[in-house]
């Protein structure tokens, strides 16, 4: 408040513009964010600072590694979402639980049992699922799933910082001096941050999916 000389017309202003400097002071490594802080960066700061920059720099590059990360994330949330999934075939009482393949493989599959084969806006397009299931014919056992491709940049984006942070605290290893301690908890913070990211991304493709019957 002592910042400013009219409280009502000049806060919210100074509100709104605090965050965005704050965020360009860490970018700028004048300041490390840790927890729910912002603190004044330190030399040991400095140095684990400068590797996960890099660390996240090198996986921005690698188009590879990001590809297969996020496959491997868009496997693990699908499965979990289907979880409490379960359904019943044909005349028999029991329920199953659904088989379930992210591939751009068809999968092989027996008359007596339901698969769900999922793709992804990644790899392959809506229509192109959509006349897989036409194709199908309505006694296929298999349910076409179709993953959106949606978040594309913010997702790879967390992504990097999610594995730069995880490799940046297993090269330093336990933190043993204050500044290195305050450090560290400064990169946990960006790997807090970036799975917090993923999930919240994740859980919108997710939640756009279609499923379709032969």
């Amino acid at each position: 408040d002592l910042l400013i000389t009219d409280l009502k017309n000049d806060r919210p202003r100074l509100e709104q513009q605090v965050p965005k400097l704050l965020k360009q002071m860490e970018l700028d490594g004048h300041l490390m964010a840790v927890e729910s802080e912002f603190r004044l960066q330190t030399r040991e700061g400095v140095l684990w600072t400068h590797d996960f920059n890099r660390r996240r720099t090198s996986a921005l590059n690698d188009d590879q590694r990001i590809n297969s990360k996020r496959a491997e994330l868009l496997r693990d949330g699908t499965r979990q979402a289907l979880k409490p999934v379960s359904w019943q075939l044909g005349a028999s009482p029991d329920k199953r639980k659904p088989n379930f393949e992210l591939s751009s493989s068809r999968p092989t599959t027996t008359s007596d049992e339901g698969t769900l084969w999922v793709r992804d806006g990644w790899s392959d397009d809506e229509k192109s699922v959509l006349n897989d299931a036409r194709a199908a014919g309505v006694e296929s056992p298999l349910l076409f799933g179709y993953l959106p491709r949606l978040h594309h940049e913010d997702l790879k984006q967390a992504i990097a910082s999610h594995v730069a942070a995880q490799e940046t605290l297993d090269a330093h290893g336990p933190a043993a001096t204050p500044e290195a301690i305050e450090a560290r908890k400064a990169i946990e913070t960006h790997l807090e941050v970036a799975r917090h990211k993923i999930q919240e991304l994740l859980g919108q493709i997710i939640g756009g999916a279609k499923v379709f019957l032969g």
